[in-house]
């Protein structure tokens, strides 16, 4: 990870102390912090839509 801003143990910490039980942590490795700008923003927006396509409410 190449983000310099934050510090990939926050995104530890928030999803251990997140109550919801539909989460995960996904690392994109050609990213930096204006990940919607990166290299890998086509998977994110992917993976966001998947995301939020797949939760049961």
């Amino acid at each position: 990870m190449i983000d310099d801003t934050v510090h990939h143990k926050s995104a530890d910490y928030i999803y251990k102390n997140v109550s919801s039980k539909v989460k995960y942590v996904k690392y994109y490795e050609n990213s930096n912090h204006i990940i919607c700008h990166s290299i890998d923003s086509k998977d994110v927006f992917t993976d966001i839509e998947n995301f939020i396509e797949n939760i049961n409410f």
